[in-house]
Order: C-alpha cells, then structure tokens, then sequence
C-alpha cells in the first residue's frame, strides 16, 4: 500500500484503486474481514473434509458437521445476530441435504 509500484500502477487513477487503498488502509474493514473468516473458517474446514474424501459416509460427515455447528457458535458468541443468520443458513442447507436429496436413500443401502 505504501509501496512506489502500487502508487504508480497503471490504473491509480481508476475509482476502484481509491476504494481498494481505502478498504485495506481502513481498520474496520480488516477487522470486518476478520469477522468473515472467523465466521466460515469452520465451514471451509467441513468442505474441505468432504472434498477430500474418497468414500465419505454421512455416518462420518455428520458427527464432524455437528463440531462444526458447535464451532461456529462458540467463534461468534459475541456477534448474535451475525451467529443466527449464519446458522440459519447452515441448517436449511444442512437439512436440505438430509431431506430431499437422495443422500439418505443411497446411505441406507450400505
């Protein structure tokens, strides 16, 4: 930010080069972006998990999606709402995948 080449660069004159040194040069927007992460690291660790996967089960899914609930609630006890709106985005995700997928059917066949 401080730099001679980010001073320079070719598009400084463009508004998005006022509005990007403006959000990185601003405390609140890093620790906005902290909030963020904070708030789908859990998330991101779950996808990963099933990504990575090569004979995932949901008996082995959910036990882990379970911590990950838990783990979002414990990394925004002190952000309420922002706590309820994520969860509630999970859950109806969550139960979406439980409940109208074939997910369970294809699991009850093993």
């Amino acid at each position: 930010m401080v730099s001679d080449e980010w001073k320079n660069s070719e598009w400084r004159e463009e508004e998005d080069h006022a509005f990007t040194y403006d959000c990185l040069s601003n405390r609140r927007w890093w620790r906005d972006m902290e909030l963020v992460l904070t708030a789908v690291r859990p998330i991101y660790i779950i996808l990963r998990f099933a990504d990575q996967q090569r004979n995932a089960t949901i008996s082995g899914f959910l036990p882990k999606m379970i911590s990950v609930l838990g783990d979002i609630r414990a990394n925004l006890c002190q952000k309420q709402n922002l706590r309820d709106r994520v969860l509630q985005v999970v859950n109806k995700r969550l139960r979406y995948l439980l409940n109208e997928t074939l997910i369970t059917a294809g699991n009850s066949c093993k």
